[in-house]
């Protein structure tokens, strides 16, 4: 039999963590907002089972807890409630450290059997949408990711905060390596950096002398490092996805390499520059495509994704030649081109006004390239021989 329990009154901060009111105000603001969405299509609830909805409405909270993967949870939500669905296992912790204090009843049963039972019997006789394809209602995937469009001024913190993190993982990761450390040890430092400071990583990628010209989707091996590595970063802080990449090479920079990221820098400088809000990423990707074709190397875009949308989604939308999606009027993109085994990622914060770097040090080379008479500063690879 399920359980349903209301903690949402406040409780004492002896037994729990004291809740900002300014978060409990944001989330009953999102919680509207569905509520609304709701009313106007004339459904009677929604089932939220993707985590980057959940983290959105419950502003930044990682239902995960031991599952990395990601949450075992849903939210059931009318316009007059909102229901955390779990497992006993989990109700405890979710309460205490995820929405305490915020308005939100759970309803539990026991981990022994399934939640989907539960989930059906909540949706019986009823009109709900799902953010998920699923069979117990409507799915509407694009509605949900617009409820987190733009990003407000509380997306937008969390997402500064956690590029400055992730930023610094990856640059001191890179400038304490040295020739003959293996590719999982530069793995396991990144990620201490980045799990010491509360953010959780979702990808990875250490590729050594090279290997990016041949898998650009290479995570990291045994092998030892010899005279360059470039290393990727994605991680997740309070909910918001930041993503960077940094190369270091023990040498001077010369040859095809060289010549690789002079028009790799040109690609990220256009891509960074033409980064507006409420610009369509076709038209973006038009721009980019342009400097992959007039340097001569039309073909490498195809050998990778060159970026996405970020916000609590870890890819809330891939640019491709076809994408139909229009930058939000504030939003975050992942830049990530790549020519030959030259890599390079930035975060760029887009409004309407211009784009912003969030993902610059300002401890770190950089170049300057010339775009439409505007210098944009463009992350260069650290070379040991200057």
């Amino acid at each position: 039999m399920a359980t349903i329990v209301d903690r949402s009154d406040p409780l004492s901060s002896a037994e729990f963590v004291t809740v900002d009111p300014a978060m409990a105000a944001l989330v009953d603001r999102r919680h509207r907002k569905i509520a609304d969405w709701l009313k106007s299509h004339q459904f009677d609830a929604a089932l939220l089972t993707d985590p980057a909805n959940q983290s959105w409405l419950s502003a930044g909270a990682d239902f995960s807890g031991a599952e990395m993967s990601g949450p075992s949870t849903a939210m059931f939500v009318t316009p007059e409630s909102r229901v955390i669905v779990c497992h006993n296992v989990a109700s405890s912790r979710v309460f205490e450290t995820c929405i305490g204090g915020m308005g939100f009843q759970i309803k539990e049963r026991p981990w022994y059997e399934p939640l989907e039972v539960l989930l059906a019997d909540l949706c019986r006789s009823r009109k709900v949408v799902l953010d998920r394809f699923g069979p117990l209602g409507e799915a509407r995937t694009e509605a949900f990711r617009n409820f987190r469009w733009p990003l407000d001024d509380h997306d937008v913190e969390q997402l500064k905060m956690g590029s400055k993190i992730i930023t610094h993982a990856v640059e001191a990761t890179c400038r304490g390596w040295y020739p003959g450390k293996r590719e999982c040890e530069l793995a396991g430092e990144v990620s201490h950096r980045l799990l010491k400071h509360e953010v959780t990583p979702v990808r990875v990628q250490i590729l050594a002398d090279g290997r990016a010209r041949r898998f650009r989707d290479w995570a990291w091996s045994e092998d030892e490092t010899t005279s360059t590595v470039t290393i990727v970063a994605i991680g997740r802080y309070k909910g918001m996805h930041c993503g960077v990449s940094r190369t270091v090479l023990d040498g001077p920079l010369e040859g095809s390499f060289a010549e690789a990221w002079e028009k790799l820098a040109l690609v990220l400088g256009t891509a960074m520059f033409f980064s507006l809000g409420s610009t369509p990423l076709s038209q973006i990707w038009g721009k980019v495509a342009r400097i992959y074709e007039k340097f001569g190397c039309a073909d490498e875009w195809e050998m990778a994704p060159q970026g996405e949308l970020l916000d609590y989604g870890r890819i809330s939308a891939l640019i491709t030649p076809q994408s139909k999606v229009a930058v939000p009027a504030r939003g975050a993109i992942f830049w990530r081109p790549s020519i030959s085994m030259a890599m390079a990622g930035e975060t760029v914060l887009a409004t309407e006004e211009g784009a912003r770097v969030l993902t610059h040090s300002g401890d770190w080379p950089t170049w300057d390239v010339e775009i439409k008479g505007s210098h944009v500063p463009v992350t260069a690879i650290l070379s040991r021989s200057e």
